[in-house]
């Protein structure tokens, strides 16, 4: 019976996601992973920079990695030697991730910043195969340090 009741709030938060604004993209546990940013027709210039951050659940943004286009990444202190590369070119830029884990789950953001405009696009990472269940002194289950419920309400 319990176990019904949790696959039910389950389900419900699955397709909560699913219905959200920013788009998401769900992966196994282990699996590689490659998010894709497209810029629209009136970008142009040349000298625009491709920023991509990361930002999990409750905390701010972490710079990833900075690169103008076809040359190398710049990485940000926390990624330096990751799992993570990526390509820019006029229309599209790919942050491909290695072997994701339970730490890669997040909102990943791409910003390309010109001189006169910046343009930004996100979309969330859902690692499937994480289920990190725990019940807290004051009888609430939190799911993945994200989503929490309260069990005298059921």
């Amino acid at each position: 019976m319990k176990l019904l009741w949790l696959q039910t709030m389950l389900t419900r938060f699955i397709l909560h996601i699913a219905d959200a604004l920013v788009p998401v993209t769900i992966v196994q546990l282990g699996d590689n992973v490659t998010l894709k940013c497209y810029f629209p027709e009136e970008k142009t210039s040349s000298s625009s920079e491709l920023h991509w951050y990361k930002q999990s659940a409750g905390n701010a943004l972490e710079l990833i990695l900075k690169l103008m286009e076809n040359t190398k990444p710049t990485y940000g202190p926390e990624f330096l030697g990751s799992r993570l590369t990526a390509t820019y070119t006029e229309k599209i830029s790919n942050l491909t991730i290695r072997k994701t884990t339970e730490g890669d789950e997040g909102m990943y953001h791409c910003a390309v910043i010109d001189w006169n405009k910046n343009i930004w696009q996100g979309t969330y990472l859902l690692i499937q195969g994480i289920l990190i269940i725990k019940i807290t002194s004051t009888r609430q289950i939190l799911i993945n340090n994200f989503f929490s419920f309260d069990l005298y309400k059921y």
